[in-house]
């Protein structure tokens, strides 16, 4: 089993593998950090015309 350290945030979390963060953004894929809302709209926002 290989762990990983996530260096993203201050928390410093140790992802198993297969795991998750903390964040729920990061898990571990063979010994790496890697980012699962990659290339994903994570927020939308609509503004008014007037503005």
């Amino acid at each position: 089993m290989k762990l990983a350290i996530c260096n993203i945030c201050p928390r410093k979390c140790t992802i198993k593998e297969g795991g998750v963060g903390f964040c729920n953004a990061r898990d571990n894929v063979d010994g790496v950090v890697t980012c699962i809302n990659y290339r994903c709209v994570t927020s939308l926002a609509l503004d008014p015309l007037e503005k």
